[in-house]
């Protein structure tokens, strides 16, 4: 909150606020996190870490049981930020929504998705272990997940 203070237009002060958010999501505070990212992403539109808000905002969402409303978020951030890191992780946690929901074979679908599209990405090293957990709960006619390289 100092560097936000004393800086509030800087590098530093965009790093804080994502900073921010996720210790007042961690402390349990989603109503001050949220209003935290929101700020973020007023104050810095143009900010390499954008992703990253939209991304708190999400989390935000499923936190507070509005698991629509973050798949929403989630979906924009993957077609919006599709050349970003972010959308690779947005993906993730859509799918890590629809298991929670017991809608595997969306989630089948999304995490195989995403390992097709970053196949080199770490995050989809964490898909496709999701996968192949889940292929025991899916119907015998589902498609298989591509192979992570």
């Amino acid at each position: 909150q100092k560097v936000i203070e004393k800086y509030p237009s800087s590098p530093q002060a965009a790093n804080a606020y994502l900073l921010l958010g996720a210790a007042q999501r961690g402390a349990g505070d989603l109503e001050a996190s949220t209003k935290t990212f929101q700020d973020f992403l007023v104050k810095f539109p143009q900010n390499q870490l954008v992703g990253e808000a939209w991304l708190g905002l999400a989390e935000n969402l499923d936190l507070e049981g509005k698991s629509d409303e973050a798949v929403r978020v989630l979906e924009e951030i993957q077609a919006g930020q599709a050349d970003s890191y972010v959308a690779a992780y947005a993906a993730l946690l859509e799918g890590r929504v629809a298991i929670r929901e017991g809608r595997l074979e969306d989630a089948r679908k999304v995490l195989s998705a995403l390992v097709a599209t970053y196949p080199t990405s770490p995050v989809a090293r964490m898909a496709g272990a999701q996968v192949d957990e889940l292929v025991p709960f899916l119907p015998a006619n589902s498609e298989a997940v591509p192979a992570v390289q």
